[in-house]
Formats: C-alpha cells, sequence, structure tokens
C-alpha cells in the first residue's frame, strides 16, 4: 500500500527535511542514528543555506518558476488543477531533458508520470531563499492561492492606470523577474545555463544569503571545487565563515567515530545474540573486522595526526559555544557530541574499546530511539542494514558544488562568447 504526504501545513524548511529523511531510509550510510541531524543540519543551513541533498542541478531553480509563470498565465489554470497540471508539465520537462540528451541528474527519469516528488516539493525552499519566489507559503498554499492572486491580479489591472491612460500592473508577482523562458523548454531542454541565466541565479545567491559560503564561492571562481571533498578545505576563507567552516570540520571529524563504534556494537550484539548455526553469524563476525579496522583508520588517518589541534579546539569551547547560534533546538545532541568529543580525544587508538565511549553511544541511541533502539528491540537489530550513517557529514557541500559548476560554465561561456 502506498501513501502521499500533504505539504499544506508545512513550512519550506520542514517540507525540505522531511523529503531528505525519506531519501535517508533508502540510504543506510546517510541515516542520523544518534541523533546529531539537528547540528549538521544547522551546519549545512548556514553554509549552503537553500541547497538540499536532493537537488541536482542549477537549472531546475528556473525550470520551475517558467513552468508555474506559464500555468499562472493560463486564466483557464485554477487552483483546483494547478496542481496537477505542474505535475504533468514537469513530467514533460522529464522528456524535454531526455530529448536535449540528459541524463545525469534528471529528476523524475525512472519513475517519469509516476514521480511522487517533482523537482517542485525539491527546489521550493531554494526558490524562495534566493528570492526568485516571492510568495512566501508552502507548495501546497500556493495553489490554493492562485485563485484570489489572479483576482486582484486582474482588478489592479483594470483600475489602476498610469499618468497617460494605460493599465498599470501593480499587483505583487509571485516571482522576481526572470531570464526569458526558452520556447522549447517542454520539448528539448538542457542543464546548460546560458550567460544571462547563470548570472541571475549568480546575483540572487550573493544578495540573498552574503556572508553564506556559497556566495563565497560564487565571489572566488578562482577556487578548484571538484579537487575540495569538505567544506572546511575550501582556501581563503577568514572571520566567522572561517570558524563556522573550521567548527564543522571538526564536528564530522571527529563524530565520525561515533557512527563507527556504534555499527561496531552492533554488530558484536548482533553475533552474540544469534543462533551458533545462523548464516548471518558469520556474516557479523565479518562485520565486526571490517568495522574495527575502520575505527583503527580512522584514528590512524584522521585523528591522530590532528590530535595537538583537535584538544586545543576542545579546551577552547568554541564548539560549545557555536552550536546554539547555529542549531537552537541542538541542547541533547550537543551534550553527547561534547561528552564524545572529550573521551574520543583522550586515546582514539584504543577507542573500540573504550568502555566510557561504548557507555556514551548506547546511551545516546537509546534516548534518540527510545523503544526501537536497536540496542534494546530484537525486531530493530535484526533489520539493521550492516552499517548506518557511517560516512561523514559533508553538509551537502556535493549538492552545492554541482550548484556553483553549473553557474560558474554558464558564466565562462560568457567570457568566451565576449
Amino acid at each position: 500500500m502506498t501513501s502521499d504526504f500533504s505539504w499544506l501545513d508545512y513550512s519550506a524548511r520542514d517540507q525540505r527535511l522531511m523529503l531528505e529523511l525519506i531519501d535517508q531510509i533508502r540510504e543506510p550510510g546517510t541515516l542520523d542514528e544518534l541523533g546529531l541531524g539537528t547540528i549538521r543540519d544547522g551546519f549545512a543551513d548556514y553554509l549552503f543555506p537553500g541547497v538540499s541533498t536532493l537537488q541536482t542541478r542549477a537549472r531546475y531553480l528556473l525550470f520551475i518558476p517558467w513552468i508555474f509563470r506559464q500555468l499562472e498565465d493560463d486564466r483557464q489554470v485554477s487552483s483546483a488543477v494547478i496542481g496537477r497540471l505542474s505535475r504533468d508539465r514537469q513530467a514533460d520537462l522529464v522528456d524535454a531533458l531526455e530529448n536535449g540528451n540528459e541524463s545525469e541528474g534528471v529528476i523524475g527519469i525512472s519513475a517519469r508520470r509516476r514521480l511522487r516528488r517533482p523537482p517542485a516539493d525539491i527546489y521550493w525552499g531554494a526558490l524562495g531563499q534566493y528570492g526568485i519566489r516571492r510568495y512566501p507559503g508552502s507548495l501546497g498554499a500556493y495553489f490554493a492561492w492562485i485563485d484570489r492572486w489572479r483576482e486582484g491580479h486582474v482588478r489592479f489591472r483594470q483600475t489602476r492606470r498610469g499618468d497617460g491612460g494605460e493599465l498599470v500592473d501593480v499587483s505583487e508577482p509571485n516571482w522576481h523577474a526572470l531570464p526569458n523562458r526558452p520556447s522549447d523548454l517542454l520539448t528539448e531542454a538542457t542543464f546548460a545555463l546560458s550567460s544571462e541565466e547563470a548570472r541571475f541565479l549568480g546575483e540572487r545567491i550573493l544578495l540573498s544569503c552574503p556572508g553564506s559560503l556559497l556566495a563565497y564561492c560564487l565571489r572566488n571562481r578562482d577556487v578548484t571545487l571538484q579537487a575540495i571533498e569538505r567544506p572546511a578545505d575550501i582556501p581563503g576563507l577568514d572571520g566567522e565563515l572561517a570558524s563556522v567552516a573550521r567548527e564543522s570540520g571538526n564536528f564530522a571529524r571527529v563524530l565520525r567515530g561515533a557512527m563507527l563504534l556504534y555499527n561496531l556494537m552492533l554488530a558484536e550484539q548482533r553475533h552474540e545474540d544469534a543462533d551458533p548455526n545462523a548464516a548471518s553469524r558469520a556474516q557479523d563476525a565479518d562485520r565486526i573486522e571490517r568495522f574495527r579496522a575502520r575505527l583503527g583508520e580512522w584514528a590512524a588517518l584522521e585523528i591522530s595526526p590532528r590530535l595537538g589541534e583537535l584538544r586545543t579546539w576542545l579546551s577552547s569551547g568554541t564548539f560549545r559555544a557555536m552550536v546554539p547560534m547555529i542549531a537552537s533546538r541542538s541542547g541533547q545532541a550537543a551534550d553527547f557530541a561534547n561528552d564524545w568529543i572529550s573521551i574520543a580525544l583522550v586515546d582514539p587508538s584504543v577507542l573500540a574499546d573504550n568502555p566510557a565511549a561504548r557507555a556514551a553511544v548506547s546511551h545516546r541511541e537509546r534516548r534518540v530511539k527510545r523503544l526501537r533502539s536497536r540496542f534494546a528491540n530484537a525486531t530493530a537489530l535484526a533489520n539493521w542494514s550492516g552499517g548506518s550513517g557511517t560516512g561523514e557529514m559533508t553538509y551537502r557541500w556535493t549538492n552545492a558544488r554541482l550548484l556553483l559548476t553549473d553557474i560558474a560554465a554558464g558564466i565562462a561561456q560568457e567570457r568566451v562568447g565576449g
């Protein structure tokens, strides 16, 4: 049995977070098993506002308003049907992109007209964040608003005249003034931004979130984006932005050890609880060995070479002071993170068997999951995938990098053409 989600009563940020959560259920490597998502998302929202892990290419920031503007201009499209018609147009866009020889990053290329999360759902928050969308509400509220907006739009056009007697449109538009929509948008499209489109998107981001890392990368186009694996590695940062990037990098690096230990403990418990003749027992024995090795590599390669620097960071208290500013509802998560950092930096090489580290991880998971804790719920443990949330947090950098790369390519086209 399938189910639908209704976004009418949720903010754009709530919608984005829910969509990302649904994708995390399918991606065991990204699950927030220890409840660190409030801090992770706080850093991500500060560094890369508007960016979501579900986003693919920058031109969707224009595809969507182009489609909705076209529907708004059609007086036959009412609030009752605009949602359905917009989904149809977004399905047409999939075909158009395929006709334009695009395949990577096409949202819905497999599901086609069965697509449950069209691009508008995914990019709605970003469109508002960057001031491309002027209507302030959710997507569902926008659909319901169209009839009233169009009524006011028509009334103002009929009643207001300029000094020369001409009709003047003074109603509030739902969208910022956009680059011209291609005439073949829904028949043949590509992700390549024209120079005008790229400059428009760049200006929107720079004006709406000038202090972000996203804006910094747009202003400093000499930064080689593809060679950078972590936001904290971006060169030339200073001031508050440098501080936030540094804190985010240290947090991601050190807390990854907690997730590796969590998975090691699950493998050990499932191996211990299993029937001696169960086939899964040997598989869990392999996992125990693998997670011990990964913890050793993490300690030797990521932590030990920076141990002095990380201990200074811990004693400075900057992380404890910063977290409430970037993630206001992160109290318990911050307490766990600080406890873990304090334990992990004593001697990371023996963390796998450190009783205090194991107790901290177990207590935190039980507190987050309660009755669904894998340490207490046999069914939940049996459904463990064998590796949950072991990837290092990158704060949506992969998606931000794609956005920046698309914009940079469009602007470079202008320089070549000029």
